[in-house]
């Protein structure tokens, strides 16, 4: 799981999810799916809790990464750009089919989240499967070697959580132009960031670190309201993006080490001109 998780980070440079982006991450995943399948066609489990912590904890993760940027590919496709108002329509309709799957699957899902244990070998044995628990008609899609009971069901829920996130962010988002748009009716800025975000970010950092906007009083999420008005710049996810900057391992600070050797360029040529 940390190999696939190093993969979408490197194609995620810390922008918001694009119909490009969610496209790539569907094949990347896919492909660890396909990989998982012939594992579990040719593997003999050592134990029947061995089985159990496939089915229950293994696989519904990597196949709800594969759900979850189908999903995501597939709302990017058909959200609605005619208008703000649309828009929330389609994400507030897709909010509630998650809030139905969890009215439906609430049993099993207060199970899995509670750490039980003593209903495993009806939810996550292979051998027990029954047409109580898994509808029929997804029965006859699925091989019966690479499925339980309960394992779909976990994978749903792992995917609706990062959905649920997606989604919120979008309305997030969607709020926020509301208040640029208010916002500019003052005079707008005619800065342009015009280098990579996470650069910004980087620095927006290291500002906040020295304590040198505000004396040191002001949030992350409140300089990243204003540098996004002022440099006309959507930063979307920080967090995330100094996230990605922390695993930097030779130059975490790529953006202002690059800043200090211009200035100390700079400075040697204004020495050198009589």
């Amino acid at each position: 799981m940390s190999e696939l998780d190093k993969k979408i980070l490197t194609i995620n440079s810390s922008e918001e999810i694009t119909l490009e982006q969610s496209e790539k991450f569907k094949q990347i995943t896919l492909e660890y799916y396909l990989r998982l399948q012939d594992f579990t066609s040719t593997y003999e489990f050592q134990s029947e809790q061995e089985e159990i912590q496939y089915f229950k904890y293994y696989k519904p993760q990597i196949v709800s990464e594969l759900i979850f940027y189908y999903k995501v590919s597939k709302m990017l496709k058909r959200i609605p750009l005619s208008s703000k108002k649309s828009k929330k329509k389609y994400i507030n309709r897709e909010l509630k089919k998650i809030e139905s799957f969890y009215d439906s699957n609430i049993e099993l899902i207060n199970y899995y989240r509670s750490e039980n244990t003593h209903f495993d070998t009806i939810y996550f044995l292979r051998k027990n499967i029954s047409t109580d628990i898994i509808p029929v008609s997804r029965l006859l899609d699925t091989d019966k070697n690479h499925t339980t009971n309960g394992s779909y069901i976990i994978a749903r829920m792992l995917t609706n959580i990062k959905l649920n996130q997606f989604l919120e962010k979008e309305i997030v988002k969607l709020n926020e132009r509301k208040k640029i748009v208010k916002k500019s009716k003052t005079p707008n800025s005619e800065i342009y960031w015009t280098a990579p975000k996470v650069a910004l970010i980087e620095m927006l950092y290291a500002l906040f670190s020295e304590g040198a906007i505000n004396n040191g009083e002001i949030e992350i999420k409140k300089m990243v309201k204003e540098f996004e008005i002022f440099f006309n710049v959507r930063l979307n996810d920080p967090y995330r993006s100094f996230a990605e900057i922390k695993q930097r391992k030779k130059a975490p600070a790529q953006f202002i080490d690059s800043l200090k050797n211009r200035l100390i360029e700079l400075i040697q040529k204004q020495d050198e001109i009589p």
